[in-house]
């Protein structure tokens, strides 16, 4: 079905396609045991203010604090304590329509997660990816609106939401509506991927947020690939325009930073800066503390 229909398919013990489905649906069910029994964790990797960053950095480097933010990531614990990354579980995540409880796990811990140690952030704010599924589904706005209002404005600012091209792509005016709704309780809302799709400009046009992410091919390779150039130039100076923020993902050499300091991008994110680590590890200074005490 996925390939189009009217068509035979002929089966064979090694199929990729099939074996693929089959671990899949293995995947499925760990996530399934993993949302019951809290199996997951929380990372984080720094988005890093790019002109409070030396000329000279380097890897092993110190980056400011409260000028940068930072993104979540989520991580599943293995059978043998070990860490899974999300690009092998997500996939099954969103095949099974099990995504919406992934997310709804992240915003629940990460907003508990603020109440308690909003003070001790060396960030400004946390950034927390949503699905395209859940972004298009009026039940999870309604919940997130609900939960965002019931945690407060201190929390609400230290917020702020990536949404994908795709997951606008579903139904712009849903998305421009829940947009709106988030950043009149003081969240942040970045579009996440940028440059990904056919409809890019279309979507910042549409949408009113406060950060543009360029998408990471478009990062990479930009000191060798005069086209990347071209096209990291081109959404920076649309961003300014709009006067929206630009933050640059999968910045992994000191070239690459210079590059992107010259062109005026404003955040970077990237192994270069930071490696994930445990949320724990990452932003707290000293002893955790209640916002109450």
């Amino acid at each position: 079905k996925e390939s189009g229909r009217n068509r035979v398919h002929v089966w064979s013990e090694t199929d990729r396609a099939t074996r693929a489905r089959r671990a899949q649906t293995r995947w499925a069910t760990r996530l399934e045991t993993a949302l019951d029994d809290d199996g997951f964790e929380l990372y984080a990797q720094r988005v890093c203010a790019l002109d409070t960053l030396p000329a000279n950095f380097s890897v092993g480097a110190a980056v400011p604090g409260k000028e940068g933010h930072a993104e979540v990531l989520i991580r599943l614990r293995g059978e043998n304590e070990d860490v899974v990354l999300p690009g092998a579980f997500l996939p099954a995540a969103e095949r099974f329509n099990l995504i919406n409880r992934v997310d709804q796990w992240v915003l629940c811990e990460v907003i508990d997660w603020l109440v308690v140690n909003r003070r001790q952030l060396e960030v400004g704010a946390l950034w927390i990816n949503l699905s395209g599924q859940s972004v298009g589904d009026r039940r999870f706005q309604q919940d997130t609106l609900a939960r965002l209002r019931a945690a407060g404005s201190d929390v609400c600012s230290s917020l702020c939401f990536e949404i994908t091209e795709t997951a606008a792509m579903t139904n712009l005016d849903d998305a421009a509506s829940f947009v709106t709704e988030l950043r009149a309780l003081g969240v942040r809302v970045a579009l996440d991927d940028f440059g990904a799709g056919a409809s890019s400009f279309g979507y910042l046009k549409s949408l009113p947020v406060d950060y543009l992410k360029i998408d990471g091919q478009f990062v990479r390779d930009l000191t060798e690939d005069a086209l990347d150039a071209a096209a990291v130039r081109c959404f920076a100076e649309v961003a300014r325009v709009m006067n929206v923020k630009t933050v640059a993902e999968f910045v992994e050499t000191p070239e690459v930073l210079s590059r992107l300091r010259e062109i005026g991008i404003d955040f970077v994110q990237g192994w270069l800066l930071h490696e994930p680590a445990p949320i724990g590890e990452l932003l707290l200074m000293g002893e955790p503390a209640s916002l109450e005490s």
